[in-house]
């Protein structure tokens, strides 16, 4: 038998080797490098950005705010404004992390603010809602949403013993590791240059810039849903949130006057519905809900429900010199102001870049500067300017942390998306299109490459219709350059070239 002499220095040494690779993945500086560890939830999209936000509070000496919400947070609001027109007008810091989610539901919505109070203790929660976030959808996004609090890491947050909760709530070591065990390695970029078969090393979130495309003409009006009732129950959860170290802010995100006419029938009508949909919430100086009317026009919108560059701008503007004239302690509270700054913005209409950015990317020299590429060939043709908008809020209003900013692969992106067509919008010759009527049967290079197209978009969807054959003749002709996900469609995008 093994003295207790060994056995005492070899649990010694696994605890502190052990020890030592829990602490050190608990690092910004390594966190960045890694791939994204997983709470055990499924629900992707919420396990990145709590990972981002993770680093980003390492990255700051006080964690001043974060802000929840759907897409409508995820477009309309500009950490970096913020924070820009606050310390304006006051002189002291706000840090700002932007957490909005693609579809967020109101009652997804209670449950992360509970456990971002908890894990992460921010001074000011934001929760931007509209009368889009209490309706009811259908859908696997909001399927997962709602299984949060049932996964074993959920139970575990909400006060329900659960030893893999326990786990991964208490170790990175199995919050890797189970990461590893999935059948693909996770991204916590919103773009990174990778390598075959290696777990992406790049961490580039999105910058304080508005990399956007033009808006639609005409706004695009989204279906009226019916009010969900365990949306409308989950507002009360919001009187239950600790306040002792939070003060909770729950802030209108704006609709644009047609779409209010379509859930209410006028804008008075949806200005009351809102109201009463409000009207659970217990307020006092910890809790206060910042109801408004502020007038936006056409130029701000990208669509009935989101915010265009501009308007976005705007809207941030707003709430950053709100936020600074505001004491949360005072009684009755100071209410925000009710008139949206006139902000003009010279943005180029090919890129929708700013001047100033504009200039940087003028000068950029782009790695991935493809003459054309094609996106999901053979798949059924929509608005390519509605395409790009939708892949641009990836890189646009995503998570905001500066201290991690690379333009160039997001320049690199930009590029890519600017030279990016569906298969309807090319003009091939009648070569170059038996070509690619070939590629589709064979997937050999030689055959793409007579297309005269420099690379492939291609999403996991376009994967599921190939056979085995396919895949596997793909595989060896086809080299992958660049991936990203898009969290505002939960999809992955991944760019390909003929080897």
């Amino acid at each position: 038998m093994p003295s207790l002499k060994l056995i005492f220095w070899t649990l010694t040494i696994a605890i502190v080797l052990y020890g030592g690779l829990e602490y050190t993945l608990r690092q910004s500086v390594v966190m960045r490098q890694l791939y994204t560890p997983t709470l055990g939830t499924e629900y992707q999209p919420f396990e990145e950005a709590y990972h981002k936000l993770a680093i980003y509070q390492q990255s700051v000496d006080n964690l001043d705010c974060v802000i929840v919400g759907s897409s409508q947070v995820i477009n309309g609001i500009n950490t970096v404004t913020v924070s820009e027109r606050y310390a304006t007008h006051t002189g002291l810091p706000l840090n700002c992390f932007n957490m909005g989610l693609g579809s967020l539901s109101v009652y997804s919505m209670a449950h992360i603010a509970q456990i971002i109070i908890d894990d992460f203790q921010p001074t000011l929660l934001i929760v931007g809602i509209s009368h889009r976030d209490f309706e009811q959808y259908e859908g696997d996004n909001y399927a997962t949403q709602r299984q949060l609090p049932q996964t074993d890491w959920g139970q575990y947050k909400t006060g329900q013993w659960s030893s893999f909760g326990w786990l991964y709530d208490t170790l990175y070591l199995a919050r890797y590791g189970q990461a590893l065990n999935m059948d693909t390695l996770r991204a916590i970029g919103t773009w990174q240059i990778v390598k075959p078969h290696e777990a992406p090393d790049q961490y580039s979130p999105s910058v304080g810039y508005w990399l956007s495309t033009p808006r639609n003409h005409p706004l695009t009006t989204f279906e009226y849903h019916a009010v969900d009732p365990l949306n409308q129950q989950a507002v009360q959860s919001f009187n239950d949130l600790p306040t002792d170290d939070t003060t909770i802010l729950i802030l209108e995100m704006p609709l644009a006057p047609h779409q209010q006419d379509v859930v209410a029938g006028s804008i008075a009508a949806y200005r009351q519905q809102l109201t009463n949909l409000f009207e659970p919430l217990q307020t006092h100086e910890r809790l206060q809900v910042w109801q408004h009317s502020l007038t936006f026009t056409p130029q701000d919108w990208t669509d009935t429900v989101h915010l265009h560059v501009r308007g976005a701008q705007r809207f941030s503007t707003w709430l950053g010199d709100s936020l600074a004239q505001t004491d949360f302690n005072a009684l009755p509270p100071i209410p925000p102001i009710q008139t949206l700054p006139d902000i003009k913005l010279n943005i180029d209409p090919n890129t929708g870049l700013d001047d100033t950015i504009l200039m940087l990317y003028q000068n950029h020299s782009p790695t991935l500067d493809y003459p054309t590429v094609i996106l999901n060939p053979a798949a059924p043709t929509i608005s390519m300017q509605a395409q790009r908008q939708s892949l641009g809020i990836a890189i646009n209003h995503l998570i905001t942390i500066p201290d991690f900013i690379d333009l160039d692969t997001i320049f690199d992106l930009m590029v890519v998306l600017e030279n990016t067509h569906y298969e309807a919008d090319l003009s091939l010759t009648p070569a170059e299109q038996t070509a690619l009527t070939t590629w589709r049967t064979t997937k050999a290079s030689s055959d793409f490459i007579q297309t005269g197209l420099g690379g492939l978009l291609i999403t996991e969807t376009w994967f599921t219709f190939l056979s085995n054959a396919e895949r596997q003749q793909f595989g060896e002709d086809f080299s992958l350059i660049a991936n990203w996900y898009h969290m505002g469609e939960l999809k992955t995008y991944y760019l390909y070239r003929p080897k």
